[in-house]
C-alpha cells in the first residue's frame, strides 16, 4: 500500500456461513463478483448438529491439542 511497484502475494481465503448465498446473490443482498470468487471450491457440510456422532471425536481431538500445548500428556 503506498506504493507505485506491485507486491506480488500468495494467499488462499477460506470463508464460511451459514446463509444461503445463491438466494442472497439472486435477492441483490449479496454481491454476484464477490460470491463468483469464493465460490471456487465449495465445500458444503452439515451443521454439526445433524453430526451428533461427530462431537466426541471432536471433544477428543481439542483436548489432545490443549493437553499438548500445555505439556501435559494424560
Amino acid at each position: 500500500m503506498g506504493s507505485t511497484r506491485t507486491q506480488r502475494v500468495d494467499v488462499r481465503v477460506l470463508a464460511a456461513t451459514n446463509t444461503d448465498l445463491t438466494q442472497m446473490v439472486a435477492e441483490k443482498k449479496f454481491r454476484s463478483d464477490l460470491y463468483y470468487r469464493l465460490k471456487v471450491f465449495p465445500i458444503d457440510v452439515p451443521p454439526l448438529r445433524d453430526r451428533r456422532e461427530d462431537i466426541p471425536l471432536l471433544v477428543r481431538y481439542f483436548a489432545s491439542k490443549l493437553r499438548s500445548a500445555h505439556g501435559k500428556t494424560n
